[in-house]
């Protein structure tokens, strides 16, 4: 009996969850596809963007923007694949098990016209093919018996497989898809990545038009650092669960989202209503999800946005003129996220797509409620500066929670109460019984 490693798997921030396009627009609950079929020729496509807000009491307007591309662009001529498969300590067992299986689904759903190398990853990487080969050849059969022979040790330096892996790709030809899989946790224990690196990586994935795509698979995993990478580069991450079969469906589906084509951003304008936008660079944009952009708006109204993309070796411009909506409670989570991403022009945003919008927003108000029973406790054992603390920290994160709203009013009786026993004098019914 397999015991259970994670619970439901779901694309978080790519594409097995596909995000429909709908009359309520892109941050709508994306519903299960299976997009096999490649796009053929040039064509304009029934689009939308989507700007959702939410007001602070203040006045200040936050949004996040959803946009798809106005035109779908016809399939790469082939994928050259870099895949990083994390050989780690952490990586034993089942998970080293389903990552191979995953493995095995990806690239047998690869075709003739494909190109792979393998590497495996740990403190280094180790390629285990002479650089790009056939993804039907004898070598990379032979380097999948090299990868199953290795034994998991020390930990991953995932950096160094990405720059690898850049370098690697940085020659194919401009009709080619460009992209790294990675197979593993995401924790780069043997070398952490500051903000600098991480803006310095993604700067350098982006030049390269590398596309990262990873299986989050492992006692703990960095969703988060995963997702920033797909965010930032027009990829995505999808999470390992129970069950071998997940496993072999992640292959083939992280193989149909890297023969999408990848819309690469050249230049990306908004008019005077914005006041600001994030991630700067603005994200890649792909035809089987949305990319999301967040800030703070100065006016509402309708809004225009301009973008000039480079796919392949062609370069388009893209125009959206979209209605700012309605403040909407269900983005009240917004403030909190743009005014963290803000300190580092929104480098680990892991905000790609609506899917992974909606679940920060759903960590968020997770958080939110863990600080709330925190709070509760604390008021009972009388620890009202806990209590205020957590208080605090809720609504910073949001404003409109009940819970919290009604635990500050309990904690103003609860001080009120306090106070009057500190001051008799004070207290009403104190005065009643005096002369």
């Amino acid at each position: 009996m397999r015991w259970t490693k994670r619970a439901l798997v779901r694309w978080i921030y790519a594409s097995l969850l596909w995000v429909a396009v709908s009359p309520t627009g892109l941050f709508a609950q994306g519903a299960e596809g299976q997009p096999d079929k490649e796009p053929a020729k040039t064509a304009d496509v029934k689009v939308t963007a989507r700007l959702g807000t939410y007001e602070k009491p203040t006045g200040e307007i936050f949004y996040a923007l959803g946009l798809r591309p106005t035109k779908q662009l016809a399939a790469p001529g082939g994928v050259d694949m870099v895949v990083l498969i994390d050989t780690s300590a952490s990586q034993t067992g089942l998970f080293r098990q389903d990552g191979f299986i995953t493995l095995r689904g990806l690239v047998d759903s690869l075709t003739e016209k494909d190109l792979v190398q393998l590497v495996a990853i740990d403190v280094k990487p180790k390629p285990l093919t002479d650089g790009l080969t056939g993804a039907k050849g004898e070598e990379i059969r032979a380097a999948y018996k090299k990868l199953v022979a290795r034994t998991p040790l020390g930990s991953t330096n995932l950096p160094a497989g990405l720059i690898l892996a850049t370098k690697t790709l940085a020659s194919s030809k401009p009709d080619r898809a460009r992209a790294v899989v990675y197979i593993g946790d995401g924790l780069s224990r043997a070398n952490f990545v500051t903000t600098k690196e991480m803006r310095e990586l993604i700067t350098e994935l982006a030049a390269a038009r590398v596309s990262v795509y990873s299986y989050a698979i492992g006692p703990a995993r960095d969703v988060e650092f995963l997702a920033a990478l797909g965010n930032h580069t027009g990829g995505g991450v999808m999470l390992d669960s129970e069950g071998s079969e997940v496993a072999q469906l992640a292959g083939s589906a992280i193989a149909r989202a890297a023969r999408r084509p990848v819309y690469w951003p050249l230049e990306f304008t908004v008019d005077g209503g914005f006041e600001t936008w994030l991630p700067d660079p603005a994200p890649p944009l792909r035809t089987d999800r949305d990319s999301i952009v967040l800030g703070k708006l100065k006016e509402r109204g309708r809004r225009e946005v301009r973008g000039v993309y480079q796919v392949g070796a062609e370069k388009i411009e893209l125009n959206w003129t979209v209605e700012v909506e309605p403040s909407n409670d269900e983005f009240n989570f917004l403030p909190q996220i743009i005014e963290s991403a803000e300190n580092d022009g929104g480098a680990r945003l892991p905000t790609v797509g609506s899917e992974g919008l909606r679940e920060v927003g759903r960590m968020i108000r997770s958080d939110a409620q863990t600080l709330v029973k925190l709070g509760i406790q604390a008021l009972k054992r009388d620890d009202l500066k806990a209590a205020e603390s957590a208080v605090n920290a809720v609504l910073k994160r949001d404003p409109d929670n009940p819970d919290a709203h009604a635990l500050k009013r309990a904690l103003e009786k609860k001080k009120a109460a306090q106070e009057a026993l500190k001051n008799p004098a004070d207290n009403p019914v104190n005065k009643l019984n005096q002369p």
